[in-house]
């Protein structure tokens, strides 16, 4: 998991407008006409979690308001997924929000920020959400990084996690494998290969460094594959040379077998001749 994030910035540094911190008002409203927000980016909730949310609510009620941002009838809720959530579990009608203007950068920027400085997002959330901002809203890496206080490189690592294959990914979210386990994975740039080590970390609690030496073992032996097959590349030459036959050399784990292939008898009787010289 990567540390959290430390913003250490308001409001007014993610918004483009300043007027629109002027622009708000206190409601409550009815839990049912607030629509998740299409950019959340976290996607895993703890039900444990949100059911002691729960019951703290029915004892002290919504303590801080959500933000929300209207949409025709409707609201989008911008911040305050899990108190939401844990409202709905507890019953609630209707919840204290504050109802904001923001376009829809300004809405996946929020959204971004109150889970990565509130809660612990997974690296794929982290992941999808600054993706959505580089290529959705055209945001370049360094300029995330600025706004959330990391460095590029640690953007872009992010950012490449969405190139793990499909069971990588769903690993990754569940905790099954590390951050770590996954920049080593991308590596690889094999899908099938990244799902048989991904099973290999998960049955055998791998760690990093253990994953690493697995691939350097793997990349020596493909080494050595790719040495053997130039070796008995330039065999086949020779034979096909001094024969005149298509040859294949086909090495077994013991010993193997060498096929020549002729076309008609002439080439036959060629190359019998030839083994009798």
């Amino acid at each position: 998991m990567p540390k959290k994030i430390a913003l250490g910035k308001g409001l007014k540094a993610l918004i483009e407008d300043d007027s629109l911190l002027k622009k708000e008002r206190f409601a409550l409203i009815d839990i049912d006409r607030i629509k998740e927000n299409p950019l959340q980016p976290r996607r895993i909730f703890n039900e444990d979690k949100l059911k002691e949310l729960a019951l703290s609510i029915k004892e002290k009620g919504v303590l801080q308001p959500v933000v929300v941002v209207k949409s025709k009838e409707d609201f989008i809720l911008v911040v305050g997924e899990r108190r939401l959530r844990a409202s709905k579990i507890a019953g609630l009608k209707k919840i204290p929000a504050i109802i904001r203007e923001f376009n829809e950068k300004d809405l996946l920027i929020n959204a971004v920020l109150e889970n990565i400085q509130r809660e612990d997002l997974n690296p794929l959330e982290i992941s999808d959400a600054l993706f959505e901002m580089n290529k959705k809203m055209n945001m370049k890496q360094e300029e995330i990084g600025k706004l959330l206080g990391i460095d590029r490189a640690t953007v872009s690592n992010l950012i490449r996690l969405q190139n793990l294959g499909d069971f990588a990914k769903k690993a990754l979210s569940e905790g099954k494998i590390s951050l770590g386990h996954a920049k080593v994975l991308l590596q690889l740039n094999d899908k099938e290969k990244e799902e048989v080590l991904v099973r290999e970390i998960i049955k055998k609690d791998l760690s990093v460094r253990a994953l690493e030496n697995e691939l350097k073992k793997g990349k020596k032996r493909k080494e050595k594959r790719k040495e053997e097959d130039l070796y008995f590349k330039a065999l086949e030459d020779e034979l096909k040379s001094y024969t005149g036959l298509s040859v294949k050399i086909k090495k077994k784990s013991r010993g193997g077998e060498i096929v020549f292939k002729f076309k008609t008898d002439k080439e036959l009787v060629s190359f019998v001749n030839k083994l009798k010289e």
